[in-house]
């Protein structure tokens, strides 16, 4: 089966899976973040909205 990387890392790290190099993955995947336009977001909202974007530029940058 295909699962993220992050639902198995315990499994990974205690040795009881193994990743496969296998062509055409991993899979990348599109996400959107959307909100009904004029609500305001909560704290907690605006703060994941904000780390999201953070990831996403990081990602972005040459290394």
């Amino acid at each position: 089966g295909i699962a993220s990387l992050h639902t198995v890392r315990e499994e990974l790290q205690a040795g009881r899976l193994a990743v496969l190099d296998v062509q055409g993955l991993p899979i990348e995947r599109h996400w959107y973040l959307v909100h009904r336009q004029g609500k305001r977001l909560s704290a907690a909202t605006q703060a994941f909205r904000d780390f999201l974007l953070d990831q996403e530029a990081a990602r972005l940058l040459p290394e």
